[in-house]
């Protein structure tokens, strides 16, 4: 409730000031949608991470046995 209460972080008391922290949001964010995704039998993470995680570990068994462009090396030449 103390991100509604306040408009500006110069109002807000002490007690409740690391609430407003970006550290502390981006965590409160997390758990958030990690509720509401196991409210909704999806697990806790998104899809997204899990097929990021698996491409991951893909790459790294390919990269035992080939070169190939990388994921990461491909978006940092189109950027």
């Amino acid at each position: 409730m103390a991100l509604l209460a306040f408009e500006s972080s110069t109002a807000v008391p002490s007690a409740i000031s690391d609430l407003l922290s970006p550290a502390q949001r981006m965590k409160t964010a997390g758990e958030v949608n990690a509720a509401i995704l196991e409210s909704l039998s999806q697990g806790k993470e998104a899809k997204l991470v899990a097929l990021l995680r698996l491409l991951c570990w893909g790459e790294t068994l390919l990269d035992e046995r080939a070169e190939f462009p990388k994921v990461c090396e491909i978006l940092d030449d189109g950027s």
